[in-house]
């Protein structure tokens, strides 16, 4: 769907230069079975870097799932609105190798979810969760 000249079901743009690491491709499964968060370990004591470390056994949510639930935010339930998701599915790598993934927060006073990119150098703050769909751990 376009609205204003840009297509606005392609999410968020991804800076010039940068290009995808790696992506989880989800197929065959529905949103809405075994959808929960993973909570970190040890957090806000780590890294971006060392929760993709703790998650690396789960099926975390990635381009396509941030695409779908901020497309569907009825899909989200209201608890995690106090949370910034991170979605370790899909990792992007920007020209001097630094890595990121896609994240959503609510914005209370808008009453609106948000995207932005979240470096995973950075230390995760003590409300970020991963979405997943099935978690072996």
């Amino acid at each position: 769907m376009k609205k204003g000249g840009k297509d606005i079901d392609a999410g968020l743009d991804m800076p010039e230069g940068w290009v995808v690491q790696s992506d989880l491709i989800l197929q065959g499964v529905s949103i809405h079975s075994s959808f929960g968060l993973y909570i970190p370990i040890g957090r806000p004591n780590i890294t971006g870097l060392e929760l993709m470390e703790q998650v690396k056994d789960c099926r975390s949510l990635g381009k396509k799932g941030i695409n779908l639930l901020f497309k569907n935010w009825s899909f989200i339930p209201e608890v995690w609105q106090g949370r910034t998701l991170l979605f370790m599915g899909t990792i992007h790598k920007r020209r001097d190798g630094v890595l990121f993934v896609e994240s959503m927060y609510f914005q209370p006073f808008q009453k609106q979810w948000r995207r932005s990119y979240f470096c995973l150098n950075e230390a995760i703050g003590p409300f970020c969760a991963v979405p997943v769909l099935k978690c072996s751990i």
